[in-house]
């Protein structure tokens, strides 16, 4: 049982609280379809996605609900048209206009529980996943994967643009989290010991170590860069990022948690016990000139695993 001001008492399950943007509480409420991920779209509807997904009114009123295998990720268009992302074993991206009708769905198998799905602001829908098998997206993308860490941009009709089984190659690498940027780049956080292949380019890496990137791919699905921005020693520690953001000026936020002793940069870290949560922020120059600043933080979790995201 659950007391929030004002006495509101709620029992066990999944609930929305509401607050106003001083910070005022107003009420809360159950989420009738459980509640991994929340959106807010530019409207001020509540995408709220657990057991499935609902949408409420900017009054938090509920509009609609439509059960789904658990929801990894959702995220809405310019238009307000909602993609779900459903994960492991069998994954798919499923479509929904505003007012809840099914549109088109896309299947694919998944080894692993990050499923992501982000929207640019010119008709791009990213889904980025650690898949396996044969992927046939249709208007020619295709492409083999091995545990690789993939992604494929569709067009809000469902055409699918590019895709690629770039990150990993059949190593031991995990996939995080996505975002994208006002350009239409596509950034990608992922974790992986010793060697690392992306694209075309290897980058080598203390073995005894795990590493934390960002990679960074242009409108077309090119690789434009990688950013090295953690290393967790020995590799039984982990680290790992739970979000992703970025802001006009092309800063990158990210946040997560790690154990033992971690580099960020030249900033060292040890937690407390357990795992600890860490924030930071990169300031990312253009690709022709000088290297990111790191700008991080840390702050104890109780030795707890918990989810967490940014919004920078």
């Amino acid at each position: 049982m659950l007391v929030m001001p004002g006495n509101d008492t709620l029992r066990s399950g999944a609930f929305i609280a509401h607050y106003t943007a001083d910070g005022a509480y107003q009420f809360t409420q159950e989420s009738v379809v459980g509640l991994t991920v929340m959106v807010m779209e530019d409207s001020g509807h509540l995408v709220v996605a657990g057991a499935g997904v609902a949408m409420y009114s900017p009054t938090f009123v509920l509009q609609w609900s439509r059960s789904s295998n658990d929801v990894a990720g959702v995220a809405t268009d310019p238009v307000g048209s909602i993609y779900v992302a459903m994960g492991e074993p069998s994954g798919s991206l499923q479509k929904y206009s505003r007012d809840g009708t099914p549109g088109w769905r896309k299947d694919f198998w998944v080894n692993g529980p990050s499923v992501t799905v982000v929207c640019d602001d010119f008709g791009g829908v990213y889904v980025t996943a650690k898949m396996i098998d044969t992927m046939n997206f249709g208007n020619n993308i295709s492409f083999v994967a091995n545990n690789n860490i993939c992604s494929v941009k569709f067009d809000t009709a469902g055409t699918a643009r590019w895709g690629h089984a770039d990150v990993g190659q059949g190593q031991v690498a995990d996939f995080f989290t996505s975002a994208v940027d006002r350009h239409g780049s596509l950034y990608l956080a992922c974790s992986s010991p010793g060697q690392t292949v992306f694209g075309s380019d290897t980058l080598n890496s203390v073995p005894s170590a795990e590493h934390l990137f960002v990679s960074q791919y242009d409108s077309t699905g090119a690789l434009l860069r990688v950013l090295q921005l953690a290393e967790a020693t020995p590799t039984t520690y982990i680290i790992y990022a739970t979000g992703l953001t970025t802001n006009i000026h092309g800063d990158i936020a990210l946040c997560g948690l790690f154990e033992g002793k971690t580099l960020f940069g030249t900033i060292s870290m040890s937690s407390l016990g357990g795992f600890d949560g860490f924030f930071g922020v990169i300031t990312v120059p253009p690709i022709i000139a000088g290297a990111a600043s790191l700008r991080f933080a840390s702050v104890d979790c109780n030795n707890g695993e918990h989810d967490s995201t940014c919004i920078l």
